[in-house]
């Protein structure tokens, strides 16, 4: 089977891995962790990190520190993995969701026009006409490993003071390439950034994430909750409820092998990207721009079709891949339209509407070898729509 995104694991992971058994420190605060965050401290160049058990588990406890609760709202993007709108849900705030742009990041004309026109202002901060309640936080979405565009929603957030929080989970390893955020990870420009490292990420550590921040203080209350909340180690005083949500020492230790790898990775799937850019030929299909003029390691193709079809084409058409024994799979269903969130304050959704059915996510492991590719590729060239 040609799978989606598989990880790219070899003997320095086992080397690192049987390391850290032989020392008997698998829980959290070994050295792995604190080298693995030596590792991210130069690649990001953030002053804060905190490896967590997931890119999930980042997005609540930044939220949580922050001060999200049921008065506040958390824009968002329509399209994202659940967890972005999840994470608000477990802070018991209020997703609030506003259109992508033909690039799946969230589109920032509207969701200025809606910070300008839906919402008024008190004592400094921006609340919704229609809800009332504070418009607390955005979350910045950088799909798909790609730079999303926020500079101007960034400009009117610190005038606002509405936080930003960015959803950083697949853009490891990514710069901004221009604009007034040049040379800068993803992640690093709002208040706090999140990554991943899920299994089927550009690196990975199994499962696990990171919370990267320049702040301080911020950085040191994740902390606290992510450690139990303990006030005293000795005699086990809490005086807060906290979390169970230190990265292991186990799990670092395969990121820190993965992470001396990840030049290594975005160059392969560079390479990836171009040979599907110039041997994909087929009608009515293309490959998905990938912007390297603004940023990207290439995490994952995608394929458009031209013209709009029906859902039962578009399943017949997976069918044909996986009767090749290759995974495919159509980009996330909006959040906006998931039964829990449905009724949520939407905003301009014309662009969602249509483009969760045009898409189709293919084979982008850095693991790919030639014969592989080219299988995936004929597959697709054979596609008649």
């Amino acid at each position: 089977m040609i799978l989606l995104h598989e990880p790219t694991l070899g003997f320095n992971e086992k080397k690192n891995l049987n390391s850290c058994i032989d020392s008997n420190w698998v829980s959290p605060k070994g050295k792995f962790v604190e080298l693995f965050k030596k590792q991210l401290k130069i690649l990001t160049k953030s002053k804060y990190i905190l490896p967590v058990t997931s890119g999930t588990e980042a997005l609540r406890v930044s939220l949580k520190v922050l001060g999200a609760n049921s008065d506040c709202e958390i824009v968002m993007p329509s399209i994202s993995f659940i967890a972005t709108a999840n994470a608000a849900s477990y802070n018991n705030a209020h997703p609030l969701f506003i259109d992508v742009d033909n690039e799946f990041g969230i589109d920032e004309n509207k969701t200025l026009d809606f910070l300008k026109s839906k919402c008024y202002k008190k004592k400094r901060h921006c609340f919704n006409k229609k809800t009332n309640r504070k418009i607390f936080a955005i979350v910045i979405v950088h799909p798909f490993g790609n730079c999303a565009k926020f500079e101007n929603i960034y400009e009117f957030c610190k005038k606002n003071n509405i936080f930003i929080i960015e959803d950083a989970a697949e853009s490891v390893g990514v710069k901004f390439n221009y604009g007034k955020f040049k040379n800068k990870h993803t992640g690093t420009i709002g208040d706090i950034g999140c990554f991943s490292f899920n299994g089927n990420k550009i690196i990975t550590t199994g499962g696990g994430g990171c919370i990267i921040t320049n702040n301080k203080p911020l950085y040191e209350n994740a902390y606290y909750l992510c450690d139990q909340a303990k006030d005293d180690n000795i005699k086990y005083i809490h005086n807060s409820i906290g979390y169970n949500s230190l990265m292991t020492n186990l799990t670092a230790s395969v990121g820190v092998a993965q992470l001396k790898k990840l030049k290594e990775f975005i160059n392969k799937k560079k390479k990836i990207y171009r040979y599907y850019k110039k041997n994909i030929k087929v009608e009515g299909i293309d490959l998905v721009y990938k912007p390297d003029d603004k940023g990207t390691n290439y995490w994952l193709n995608i394929i458009k079709f031209k013209k709009k079809i029906s859902e039962k084409k578009i399943f017949n058409i997976i069918n044909i891949f996986n009767h090749k024994k290759i995974q495919v799979r159509p980009i996330w269903f909006p959040m906006s339209y998931q039964k829990m969130y449905k009724n949520n304050y939407s905003y301009r959704l014309e662009n969602t509407k249509n483009i969760h059915k045009q898409y189709l996510c293919i084979p982008s492991s850095a693991s790919l070898n030639k014969k592989r590719l080219d299988k995936v590729i004929k597959t697709i060239n054979k596609i008649k729509i």
